[in-house]
């Protein structure tokens, strides 16, 4: 009887996946030119920075502030992440010391972004998944908050909060978050999907465009 119901769970999933890439492709088109905007606006703020950093200089506690302000906008996270994406290549050390130095806005907002939906939440700690890739990034602070995230009723939440946590959490908050209620079925998707395919944008994005456009 488990089992039968963890496949009519990941068939129900599969078949969300499948109406939300339709409305995604369908909104993409309306939003693609603002989010370009913002990604621009922000990649000539990072890019600042990372000209400070370059000179052996720090990142200024004003674009700190402005980060905390700016990204508590699912928009604004989503063209900052983004312009990480794109940009990390050209200088991976540099930016690795700028994802360094913004710890701690990283660690505020995953505050904010866990009171807030789940399908921002599960933006969020989509972003979080890829941030915490790199093991030099883990941050013991993010752990327990990391474990409400897993806690979420919403799947694609805690399939990227469990992948954060892989990167960053210590073996036993890692057993806690694997014996959660559904953890089994996050498992099943992530082994059961081809390497990268997971389509957790594809499935945030329409219910992220009601948000206000700041």
């Amino acid at each position: 009887m488990k089992v039968e119901f963890m496949i009519y769970i990941y068939g129900a999933v599969c078949a969300s996946m499948i109406v939300f890439n339709i409305v995604y492709n369908l909104l993409l088109k309306g939003s693609e030119s603002r989010m370009q905007k913002r990604c621009l606006k922000i990649k000539r703020k990072i890019d600042a920075q990372i000209s400070r950093l370059a000179a052996g200089k720090k990142v200024e506690e004003s674009h700190l502030e402005e980060l905390r302000h700016k990204l508590s906008h699912i928009n604004h996270l989503m063209a900052f992440h983004q312009v990480l994406q794109e940009d990390m290549e050209q200088n991976p050390a540099l930016y690795r010391e700028y994802r360094h130095q913004i710890r701690p806005v990283v660690i505020y907002m995953a505050a904010i972004y866990r009171d807030k939906e789940n399908m921002q939440a599960g933006y969020f700690a989509y972003f979080l998944s890829c941030y915490t890739a790199d093991k030099q990034m883990a941050m013991d602070s993010l752990q327990d908050i990391l474990l409400d995230y897993v806690k979420k009723n919403n799947l694609y939440c805690r399939f990227n909060a469990l992948q954060a946590l892989y990167h960053l959490g210590t073996p036993e908050i890692v057993a806690e978050a694997s014996a959660l209620p559904m953890t089994a079925v996050c498992f099943s998707m992530k082994n059961s999907l081809p390497k990268g395919s997971f389509p957790i944008r594809e499935i945030i994005t329409p219910s992220l465009s009601s948000c206000g456009r700041k």
